[in-house]
């Protein structure tokens, strides 16, 4: 395996090291994980007690780089709606609600759409989540009121890697939703012919 494509399937240590941080805060630090839920939509320097709670959290090296930043902001603040970490890939827990027929055809529409999000420029030309985020935040409601956990760990990195010339994040999701049989019909298949 290259270091490429090392690279964009395995986490980086800094983005698990920021949602184990999350993922702590729900049990020792409510304060921050509601201060995060009351900045949902918003950037960086919106809420100063966000804001606060935010930069305790985010791993050193990140800090200055204001388009990481923001990505790791809207993170938390997603995080805040769910509060709880989970094993399946923000794709495969949308693919997983299709297939079971949970998802209404406006709301595959909503993920096709969030495909082609981009990224927003704030008034000093940084990129920020903005409409990538708000889409992201539109489609999690599902997931929460179904009591599916998503790794948040790989959402941050594949919202850092969003903007990538070769779009293998926009790819790699719509191949986990829209490719092939699912996980579910693969196995019937298998225990049918075994």
């Amino acid at each position: 395996m290259s270091n490429q494509t090392r690279e964009q399937t395995v986490p980086r240590r800094y983005e698990k090291e920021f949602v184990d941080e999350l993922v702590r805060a729900v049990e020792k630090d409510r304060a921050a994980i509601a201060s995060f839920k009351r900045a949902i939509g918003t950037s960086v320097g919106d809420s100063s007690e966000a804001m606060k709670n935010f930069y305790k959290m985010l791993p050193y090296p990140i800090v200055g780089n204001r388009t990481k930043e923001e990505i790791y902001f809207m993170v938390a603040t997603l995080f805040s709606y769910s509060k709880r970490n989970g094993e399946l890939t923000f794709p495969a827990a949308m693919r997983i609600m299709k297939d079971q027929h949970l998802l209404s055809a406006s709301m595959v529409k909503r993920f096709r759409v969030l495909l082609d999000s981009k990224f927003d420029q704030d008034a000093y030309g940084n990129l920020i989540p903005g409409e990538l985020g708000r889409r992201i935040k539109g489609l999690l409601g599902i997931l929460k009121s179904n009591n599916i956990n998503i790794d948040w760990a790989e959402l941050l990195k594949d919202v850092l890697n969003w903007n990538h010339e070769s779009r293998y994040v926009q790819k790699k999701w719509a191949r986990t939703f829209f490719g092939g049989q699912s996980q579910t019909e693969n196995q019937s298949r298998t225990e049918n012919q075994g």
